[in-house]
């Protein structure tokens, strides 16, 4: 789940595929709340761009679809099951450039201080993850879950609703910064092809069934504390991931370089526009 919010996290103030209409600059107005369709629509195409660099890659940004990991090792402690982990090796996630943002709405709280309200609704229909070899020890209810052997997993629909409060800057290019985020983490379904549970060939079919309605059983019923870990894994690394690759994502398009150029030539005399 950390390795699949890090990637959301980059998305997090860069992304829409909704379509807005144009709305008056009523800024002078104390309590009014302004949608910015300019910087949605900006948005969007860094989001486009984004997209196809995990799959491309670039001098700044890896390949991430797919994305291969080595190793990975996850205590779920937090979850309320104690002495419990998964480990996968040689891991392989594909799909995640396919992500949708269902709804996306940036609003100005604060001109002077450029202030903005950010709400998200961004899921990825269908995730696959393959891995070489996992081991897995699950104590629930008082039995014993565990195995060793390859597995393939089939995340449906991850969903993630945030909402942000973000600081802007366009003083020598352009930087987001996140100052406050609530986000949720909600999962259509969990779709396990696991051999080697119990080291028994014979119960997998069993056990695959059960795992699939206990993930989902307990991402509903751990909303909170997965809400509590997202947010505060967004608010821990989201400023860097953006600010890692945004200027390189602008700096290879022009048309992106150009829309930037003209926020800047549009800055008030005299005024920086800040993120603090």
């Amino acid at each position: 789940m950390k390795m699949f919010t890090l990637i959301l996290a980059a998305c997090l103030g860069l992304a829409t595929t909704l379509p807005v209409d144009n709305v008056s600059d009523n800024t002078g107005v104390a309590g009014v709340a302004t949608r910015n369709s300019f910087f949605e629509q900006l948005f969007l195409e860094i989001l486009e761009d984004l997209r196809e660099t995990m799959v491309t890659g670039s001098e700044d940004i890896p390949v991430l679809d797919p994305l291969q990991i080595e190793h990975l090792h996850l205590d779920l402690d937090d979850l309320g099951l104690e002495n419990a982990h998964i480990t996968l090796d040689n891991v392989e996630a594909r799909k995640l450039s396919t992500f949708v943002v269902d709804n996306l709405s940036i609003t100005a709280t604060s001109i002077i201080l450029q202030r903005y309200a950010i709400e998200l609704d961004l899921y990825i229909p269908v995730i696959e993850v393959d891995s070489e070899g996992y081991d897995l020890f699950v104590n629930v209810m008082g039995g014993n879950i565990f195995g060793t052997g390859d597995a393939k997993l089939r995340i449906i629909e991850p969903r993630i609703v945030a909402s942000l409060e973000a600081g802007l800057s366009i003083s020598g290019g352009i930087s987001i910064n996140i100052r406050s985020a609530r986000v949720f983490f909600t999962l259509g379904a969990f779709r396990p092809e696991i051999n080697g549970m119990f080291g028994n060939p014979m119960v997998d079919d069993f056990v695959n069934s059960f795992l699939g309605h206990l993930i989902e059983d307990l991402v509903n019923s751990f909303q909170d504390e997965i809400s509590d870990f997202l947010s505060g894994l967004v608010m821990e690394v989201g400023n860097d991931i953006i600010g890692g690759i945004l200027p390189g994502l602008i700096a290879h398009d022009e048309e992106l370089t150009r829309k930037v150029q003209l926020l800047q030539a549009s800055e008030p005399h005299g005024l920086t526009l800040g993120s603090d």
